[in-house]
C-alpha cells in the first residue's frame, strides 16, 4: 500500500516543472532492491528463494553536489526451518520473513561527465524485521553508485549498499548487503547564475572624428546565450543592436555592453582625438621644423572579470588582457597595478587568497604576452572593496574582478 501511494505522488509531480540536478531540486523515485541477508544471524531458505523487493526515494539537493535523502524498501523472502535461534521456525517447513528498511541519507555526487556522475551516501538505517521474526533496529548504512542521465529531468541510478547494525539479532553484529536500480524524476530547483557573464571587446579604442569602431560582447545565462544591447555615454553614435560606434567629436566615451536577461553590463573606453595637424610651411632656415610633441600617454583603467570562485581566465578576459599588453607594450612608460577582488561570498581568509590568485593570474599572462614583470605590480582586496551591491547576482558578478590601474 505505501509502495501505491508513492507511485500515485510520483505521478502527480511529473506534471510540474522539471530541472537538471543543482540546488534547490526534489528528486523522487523508485527501485527494485536484492538484499543480502546476514546468514550468521538467521538464514533465509536458499539462492532459489525470493531475495527482490522494491522501494522508493525522496531527495532534496540543498547544494548542486550534496543531497538529504529519504528511502524505504520492503524486501520478503522465507527462513529455512529449525533454526535454533530463531523459534518460530522450529517445527516448521519455512516461515516467511519481510525486511523493512529505511534510510536518512546525505548523498555527494560528482559528475564524471555530462551524462553520467558518481554518487557517495552515509546515514542511520532503521531496520524493522516482521513475521517469522518480530523485531526493529537501528544501524548505519553506507551506498555507492551510478547516476546515469538520459535527461536533465530523468535519471537512471545503480548502487551498492551495506549496513551495520552493531547489536542486532542475536546480540551479534548484523550486516546487509544490497543491490538497487531504480529511476528518478528530478523536479523544481532554479538556474546556477553562478556562471552568467558578459564581456566586451576590444574593452579601448583610439579614433579620430569620423573613424568608427565595432564592439561586440558575448554574455550567458543560466548556462545559455543572452541577448545583449549596447548603450553610449559621452560623445559619438552607436547602433544599439550592432555595437557600430562613430566617432563625432573629439572627447572620451563609454559604449556599455548590457545582458538581457542576467542584467550585467561591460564596459569599453573610446578616445576620440583630434587629427594630427599639417606639417608647418617650409621654414626659410635649411633647418627641418622639429615635430610635434605629442602628449603622454595616459592609460585608462581596465577590468576583467572572473567565474565564481574560480581565478582562470575565460576567454572574453583574455582578449580584454591581449589589448592592455598591446597598449602597454607601445607605451614602455606605463608601469601598472593588477588588484585583484572577490564577492562577499566565503570566509574573508579564503577571498583573500581567492583575490590574490586572480591578480596572479592577470600578471602572468600580461608577462607571457612580452609586458615585463617589472612593470606589473600585484594587490589584491579580497571582498573589502565591492564596485556592486553583494546583495543581488548581477553585483556579486561584477565584484568578481581584477582592475589595472596605472601606478605613474
Amino acid at each position: 500500500m505505501r509502495f501505491t501511494k508513492f507511485v500515485v505522488a510520483a505521478s502527480l509531480l511529473i506534471a510540474a516543472p522539471a530541472a537538471a540536478q543543482e540546488k534547490g531540486t526534489f528528486e523522487i523515485g523508485g527501485f527494485g532492491r536484492y538484499t543480502g541477508y546476514p546468514s550468521k544471524a538467521y538464514q533465509v531458505r536458499g539462492p532459489d528463494d525470493n531475495r527482490v523487493g522494491f522501494g522508493g526515494r525522496l531527495g532534496y539537493f540543498i547544494s548542486d553536489k550534496i543531497a538529504l535523502e529519504l528511502d524505504g524498501s520492503y524486501n520478503p523472502t522465507d527462513l529455512k526451518a529449525d533454526q535454533p535461534n530463531v523459534p518460530s521456525t522450529i517445527g516448521a517447513r519455512s516461515r516467511p520473513l519481510v525486511h523493512s528498511l529505511y534510510h536518512i541519507q546525505a548523498v555527494y555526487n560528482q559528475p564524471l561527465g555530462s551524462a553520467i556522475g558518481w554518487m557517495l551516501g552515509v546515514g542511520p538505517g532503521y531496520h524493522k524485521l516482521t513475521k517469522g521474526i518480530d523485531e526493529s533496529y537501528v544501524g548505519i548504512g553506507a551506498m555507492t553508485g551510478l547516476r546515469i542521465k538520459p535527461t536533465d529531468w530523468l535519471n537512471l541510478r545503480l548502487e551498492g549498499t551495506y549496513d551495520v547494525i552493531p547489536n542486532g539479532f542475536g546480540d551479534e553484529s548484523n550486516r546487509y548487503l544490497g543491490a538497487q536500480a531504480g529511476l528518478s524524476f528530478l523536479l523544481g530547483g532554479g538556474c546556477d547564475h553562478s556562471t552568467d557573464m558578459i564581456g566586451i571587446r576590444p574593452t579601448s579604442a583610439t579614433l579620430e572624428p569620423g573613424q568608427s569602431q565595432t564592439f561586440m560582447a558575448e554574455a550567458s545565462y543560466c548556462g545559455k546565450p543572452d541577448a545583449v544591447v549596447y548603450r553610449l555615454s559621452g560623445p559619438g553614435t552607436l547602433d544599439s543592436l550592432t555595437g557600430r560606434y562613430v566617432a563625432t567629436e573629439t572627447g572620451t566615451a563609454q559604449v556599455m555592453a548590457y545582458s538581457q536577461k542576467g542584467k550585467l553590463m561591460s564596459t569599453a573606453n573610446v578616445t576620440v582625438r583630434a587629427p594630427a595637424p599639417p606639417p608647418p610651411p617650409p621654414a626659410p632656415a635649411p633647418a627641418p621644423a622639429p615635430a610635434p610633441v605629442m602628449p603622454a600617454y595616459t592609460f585608462e583603467m581596465q577590468m576583467v572579470h572572473f567565474r565564481f570562485d574560480r581565478s582562470d581566465l575565460t576567454q572574453g578576459a583574455k582578449d580584454t588582457l591581449n589589448t592592455v599588453a598591446n597598449t602597454l607594450k607601445s607605451n614602455a612608460g606605463v608601469n601598472v597595478d593588477v588588484i585583484g577582488h572577490t564577492d562577499w561570498v566565503g570566509t574573508n581568509a579564503y577571498n583573500m587568497k581567492l583575490s590574490q590568485a586572480r591578480a596572479e593570474t592577470v600578471k602572468k599572462y600580461l608577462i607571457e604576452q612580452g609586458v615585463a614583470a617589472d612593470r606589473i605590480a600585484v594587490k589584491w582586496r579580497g571582498e573589502e572593496e565591492p564596485a556592486a551591491d553583494n546583495g543581488t547576482a548581477a553585483g556579486r558578478a561584477t565584484n568578481r574582478r581584477a582592475e589595472i590601474k596605472q601606478n605613474n
